[in-house]
């Protein structure tokens, strides 16, 4: 039986963890009683409790990842199918449940993951130089590519930050596909700005491991684009310490050949794997993301994989196998606690520090494009606006279709929340 910790009531006073340790040491009883308990087809017998302070009730289940879940699927089989370029659908046939109770599963691991990753961000000491790129995929339709944007150690291949924006396609395009472009532009245009303002949050988490480091000069090596020095020169803490010396942004062309001489080889190295990795980033693949929300969660699964599942070097004995996170100077103590019962205990927003990039994902807080549109529209558009120039307005007002005052905000499960 799973003993709770704490309540997970939000606006209790049992549910932070500093009132807990002093009401421990101070009234050492239990801030719940049991009241009874209930049966299940999956689970068998599940103890209630309810809380002294705000009387609120709760069960064993609540405490653990497969809350409000119907039927056991394991985790580590989600979890390695996903890492081994197998689409939902595929990997929803050989575990024989639905593609959707895949994507539930995956939302799940994902969050615990950004939960581990953050305690041991949260602790850590920077002790090598970073590298920083755009790696770039679509999600929806080709026409509304993503930049993913990938802060790396250049020691290790520790990941430490991600993040994405959508962008406009560019490049070399047919009449058809420019006429085709601004029709959907006309329902949903990505920021022009959406770069510079995407690494302004890598720019953040750069500045907060700053604060943490042990090096006399932080180094960060990027490609040459133009909105990466304007990103970092908007951040106070960076440009205290570009005039102070202590932090220095080196630039290379993104033309120079991908070896393992290359500074930028963490991220390069990072794209092939998520190239070959994860199935929707597969180069002109069918397997492409319907949902940013559901893309970066199964990023988030790769990326606690590669941080502290997958072997630093394959070519090394098996004795001798280190993990990215021990080659980034985390201690190993630190690594096993935020591992812990990865794939039983639940992790609690409320209790976990994720901040920023991690905290919209966890709340999905990511836009789709054309996700609130109606289906007849997009295809009359999908039609007729490879044709010719058309206005959407009025082919909405003609058809019928009202547009939404307000985007349609994303479902959030109640698993994500306490």
């Amino acid at each position: 039986m799973i003993i709770p910790r704490f309540c997970p009531n939000p606006k209790c006073v049992y549910h932070d963890p500093k009132y807990q340790e002093v009401s421990r040491y101070f009234a050492p009883q239990l801030w719940y009683i049991r009241r009874g308990y209930y049966r299940t087809a999956s689970r068998g017998i599940v103890q209630r409790f309810r809380c002294r302070a705000c009387n609120a009730s709760c069960s064993e289940q609540t405490f653990r990842l497969d809350y409000y879940v119907k039927r056991r699927i394991s985790y580590r089989r989600v979890e390695q199918g996903i890492t081994s370029c197998s689409g939902v659908r595929a990997l929803g046939r050989s575990l024989g449940c639905s593609p959707a109770s895949v994507s539930n599963r995956v939302s799940r691991l994902a969050r615990q993951y950004i939960a581990a990753h953050q305690r041991v961000l949260t602790a850590m000491c920077l002790r090598e130089p970073l590298a920083a790129d755009g790696f770039q995929s679509f999600a929806v339709s080709q026409y509304y590519p993503n930049n993913i944007h990938l802060l790396a150690g250049c020691n290790s291949q520790f990941l430490y930050f991600v993040d994405c924006v959508t962008i406009r396609r560019a490049g070399a395009m047919s009449d058809r596909q420019k006429r085709l472009r601004d029709a959907l532009e006309q329902l949903y245009r990505a920021d022009r700005n959406g770069i510079r303002k995407n690494f302004s949050n890598l720019a953040v988490a750069i500045a907060k491991l700053a604060d943490r480091s042990e090096l006399p000069r932080i180094i960060l090596w990027t490609d040459q684009k133009h909105e990466y020095r304007q990103a970092l020169s908007r951040i106070p803490a960076i440009r205290k310490r570009i005039i102070e010396r202590t932090f220095e942004h080196r630039r290379i062309s993104s033309r120079r050949v991908r070896d393992v001489h290359n500074p930028l080889f963490p991220v390069n190295y990072l794209d092939r794997e998520l190239r070959k990795g994860l199935a929707e980033h597969v180069r002109e693949t069918t397997r492409f993301a319907r949902n940013v929300n559901n893309s970066m969660e199964r990023l988030w699964v790769y990326i606690g994989f590669h941080n502290y599942r997958k072997p630093f070097r394959l070519n090394t004995p098996i004795a001798e196998r280190r993990l990215h996170a021990l080659e980034a100077g985390i201690d190993k103590p630190r690594i096993d606690a935020a591992m812990a019962n990865l794939y039983a205990k639940r992790r609690f927003l409320s209790q976990e520090p994720v901040r920023g990039c991690a905290r919209n994902l966890w709340l999905r807080r990511y836009a789709t494009p054309l996700r609130a549109e109606d289906p007849r529209l997009l295809a009359k558009v999908r039609r007729l606006g490879a044709q010719r120039p058309i206005n959407v307005a009025q082919l909405r007002t003609r058809m019928g279709i009202s547009k939404l005052p307000y985007p349609k905000p994303a479902y959030v499960p109640a698993y994500a929340l306490s």
